[in-house]
């Protein structure tokens, strides 16, 4: 006589369904690796314009306390046209993102796969990193003294207003960046202009109450050299919020258009 084994048939699933799930997990693993190897060379440029900008911003809110004479008018020219520069340096190769919320935000609007988010936002906080090693290397004991140029929050300004203050900032710079270099009715060209000159105004107008941070790789890596991260959550979740304009600008300028 016959007798069910309903043991032997919940082992034969288990089994059926945990080779189903390593096959996913390879499948998702080459995924990942093939975006690797045939995007290798936008990560390496977004990993080398992003260490250039948190080097330059690092070492002029070291060298400023040291030897002065730049000013804040000064910081914020410099930082913003270091970051037109770069933009242009990178945007035929990476799109010159150099910031994980621009990234993310791109990400939610299905413009970049989530494969190359991952790595762009993993070059760019390496970049981060490295960036900072190198104001340490040059600066020694100066850089440790004044905290790698780490961001402080201004009299009177509160976290949750910071996190408000840098959440507005970063939509705004994201509603630039789709406006200049996502929109199709863009002025070619025109693009990293103007975003530089956003980073700038709102440096020299900010600077005094968040640090005008914009980006969280701009701070990352000064954190953790600093060993100091009571506004990490800060930037992070004023950079998250403002990422999610993207989503804004897509519905309400984009999807309008492919309606046409």
């Amino acid at each position: 006589m016959y007798h069910f084994n309903m043991f032997s048939v919940n082992k034969s699933v288990l089994i059926i369904f945990g080779i189903r799930v390593v096959i996913f997990v390879m499948k998702l693993s080459f995924k990942f690796l093939n975006d690797w190897v045939e995007s290798w060379r936008q990560y390496v440029a977004e990993f080398i314009g992003t260490l250039i900008f948190v080097f330059t911003v690092s070492s002029i809110a070291v060298m400023e306390p040291l030897y002065g004479g730049i000013g804040r008018a000064g910081e914020a020219m410099a930082i913003g046209l270091i970051y037109t520069y770069l933009i242009y340096a990178t945007a035929n190769i990476s799109g010159g993102f150099l910031n994980p919320a621009i990234t993310i935000s791109l990400w939610l609007c299905q413009k970049i796969t989530g494969a190359k988010a991952f790595f762009y936002i993993t070059a760019q906080i390496l970049a981060s990193i490295c960036a900072v090693l190198l104001v340490s290397l040059i600066f020694g004991n100066y850089a440790k003294a004044l905290s790698y140029g780490m961001p402080s929050l201004g009299i009177g300004v509160n976290m949750e207003s910071a996190m408000a203050l840098e959440a507005i900032l970063t939509a705004s710079l994201v509603f630039v960046v789709f406006a200049t270099n996502i929109d199709k009715r863009k002025f070619e060209g025109f693009g990293p202009l103007a975003l530089g000159l956003m980073i700038g105004v709102y440096t020299l107008i900010f600077l005094p109450m968040t640090g005008a941070v914009l980006n969280i790789a701009r701070v990352v890596g000064i954190m953790f050299f600093a060993k100091s991260y009571s506004l990490l959550f800060v930037y992070i979740i004023g950079g998250l919020v403002g990422s999610l304009f993207g989503l804004v600008y897509e519905l309400v300028f984009l999807k309008k258009d492919k309606k046409k």
